[in-house]
């Protein structure tokens, strides 16, 4: 019987930790609380990490960041930007060479992100879904 208990033990553990590293391979986009949008387009939101759109509806200035790598920045890169890190840094390095434009922001931990996404209108960010989100509202990206 202790044994039978222990199996059960075992296969409940296992499923918690296949679920929280399903979690956690996810990304949550947040912005600023004063942002109105409350879902966006993933075209959309590609064009802003992309530095093609620069207005929320609402016309104010869209502050895109990012992280500079790990693998939450390997995801949002390749599910919603549709290229690799490594790629997106090059897109980055040709606009700044061409003075198309100037990448965003980019930090080194999920919370220092957080912290300027609550802090600076406009701003638009993505974490993990383990990340608090304190201070940020998250959208809906269809």
């Amino acid at each position: 019987m202790k044994l039978s208990r222990l199996s059960v033990l075992l296969i409940v553990t296992l499923l918690l930790f296949v679920a929280s590293v399903s979690q956690a391979s996810g990304v949550v986009v947040i912005v600023n609380p004063n942002v109105e949008d409350s879902s966006l387009d993933k075209d959309l939101l590609t064009r802003i990490y992309q530095g093609k759109v620069s207005r929320w509806h609402s016309d104010s200035k869209v502050v895109p960041v990012m992280l500079k790598d790990g693998p939450t920045h390997e995801t949002f890169t390749t599910d919603y930007m549709g290229t690799t890190p490594s790629r997106f840094r090059t897109y980055w390095k040709q606009a700044v060479f061409s003075g198309r434009g100037i990448p965003p922001k980019s930090f080194d931990s999920e919370l220092e992100l957080v912290k300027y996404v609550a802090s600076t209108p406009g701003a638009i960010g993505y974490v993990s879904p383990l990340t608090p989100l304190t201070g940020v509202k998250k959208l809906t990206i269809r």
